[in-house]
């Protein structure tokens, strides 16, 4: 029997994965609308859905090995580990930087093929021992994805280290409408119970506060670039020179606009099968979406004003709990709880201004000390 290299091996238990999880969904069908979703409805209803929906996080965490997923792992100047928390544009981020790492040149059947998650679920993506990916890479270079934070990912100043972070508000919109697709479909618990459990200790994906923390004590490093999703949002291409620079890869101007248009919304749409998890439990929706749509100021789309402000004090509490001098209010935060999307609070001065690697650039040209100008 031919031996399968470690790309066609993740392939094909991805394929043996989705055919099991495919047949259990024809199998449930019937007990799940018959069963299941008005024993859900009715634990709902006895205030049942928090305990039952944070002990499903706690052994998920326990599965993933999450605060040890990069136990024995050191990195190495091959290394560009992309840490976005949960639903921040990990994929788009990704892309970007994979794209760079092989010249605009990257194909892929699936992004976990090519690109290791090590706090994922294990299995799901290859390996991080593997050096296939960097070792056929035109730069040398790999991406690496996480959703951990910096104290729990192994730091070396000879590895790249790049970090995004959103409005939480916004995660929790993308995150339940996340969780529905991939997860539980008819049997998703309520936007309270999603809340209560994101705002805990026990998330699958740990604090974002604890997240952001971390990587906003390491802005200034040279070998961290720190970005804020919203202006990544409103910068568009003007992205792509400035993540290849901190790559230490020079992009021809015919590579640079194959990254450009490789990592659009637009054309990340058309691809979303090599990005969308499949079928992680027989609830899952096969053709559901992994880019929804990547807005800036959307959270009141599903959040109450209530339900807004809380995640803001929640997160404002941790960040000062953990000491940190993120500027919370600033970034995301309004008295109303509310970061509606325009073009002053959008162009606002920022704290962290003129600080190196903290964001990307107003212009292509980034300024000879390396410092972002910021709008």
């Amino acid at each position: 029997m031919t031996q399968l290299n470690p790309i066609q091996a993740q392939q094909e238990k991805r394929r043996q994965d989705d055919q099991k999880m495919a047949l259990a969904a024809k199998i449930l069908w019937l007990p799940t609308y018959l069963l299941f979703v008005p024993m859900f409805w009715l634990i709902e209803k006895a205030g049942l859905m928090v305990p039952l929906f944070t002990k499903l996080n706690i052994l998920l965490k326990e599965k993933t090995q999450w605060e040890t997923s990069f136990a024995g792992y050191e990195p190495t100047p091959h290394d560009v580990i992309v840490s976005a928390y949960y639903k921040s544009g990990t994929n788009w981020t990704m892309q970007m930087a994979h794209l760079i790492a092989n010249r605009g040149q990257a194909e892929f059947e699936h992004v976990h093929d090519v690109i290791p998650w090590p706090d994922g679920m294990p299995g799901y993506a290859l390996d991080i021992q593997h050096d296939i990916v960097w070792q056929n890479t035109p730069t040398g270079l790999r991406i690496i994805k996480s959703h951990l934070p910096l104290d729990l990912i192994p730091f070396r100043e000879e590895a790249r280290y790049i970090c995004v972070v959103r409005d939480p508000k916004e995660v929790v919109v993308s995150g339940y409408h996340f969780s529905r697709d991939t997860s539980f479909g008819p049997l998703t618990p309520s936007l309270d119970a999603f809340i209560d459990v994101f705002l805990s200790d026990e998330f699958l994906f740990g604090s974002w506060a604890r997240h952001a923390a971390t990587f906003w004590a390491v802005r200034h490093k040279p070998n961290v670039l720190f970005l804020l999703y919203p202006e990544m949002k409103r910068l568009g291409e003007a992205v792509v020179p400035w993540m290849a620079e901190f790559m230490g890869v020079a992009l021809t101007p015919e590579e640079a606009a194959l990254v450009v248009e490789q990592s659009s919304f637009a054309h990340m749409k058309t691809i979303n099968h090599k990005f969308y998890p499949g079928r992680l439990t027989p609830w899952s929706n096969p053709n559901g979406q992994m880019m929804r749509q990547g807005k800036v100021g959307n959270s009141g789309e599903l959040l109450t004003a209530a339900q807004q402000k809380r995640i803001d004090a929640h997160c404002r509490a941790e960040l000062t709990k953990l000491g940190s001098d993120f500027p919370y209010d600033t970034l995301f935060a309004s008295p109303s709880g509310r970061e509606i999307a325009t073009e002053a609070n959008m162009a606002r001065p920022r704290l962290y201004h003129g600080l190196r690697h903290t964001a990307v650039p107003t212009n292509t040209s980034p300024s000879s000390d390396n410092s972002p100008p910021m709008a």
